[in-house]
């Protein structure tokens, strides 16, 4: 996540949807895949109570298996 109070700081996206991109490798290797196709990212300003605002980042698609 990305606090809000650093908006000019736009080179910080970019570690978001490698983490992003990370939890994906990780959940098609929990899940027996050999990899992602039709990968996609959301992006979302959260804020909790009284918290600064924060970029959220979801990724998902579909995890594949091939032929063994």
């Amino acid at each position: 996540m990305l606090r809000s109070e650093q908006p000019d700081e736009f080179s910080k996206f970019d570690g978001l949807f490698d983490e992003a991109k990370q939890k994906l490798f990780e959940k098609a290797e929990e899940k027996g895949g050999d990899g992602i196709v039709d990968v996609a990212f959301n992006t979302e300003v959260v804020r909790m109570s009284v918290a600064p605002k924060f970029l959220v980042v979801h990724g998902y698609g579909t995890v594949i298996a091939l032929p063994r």
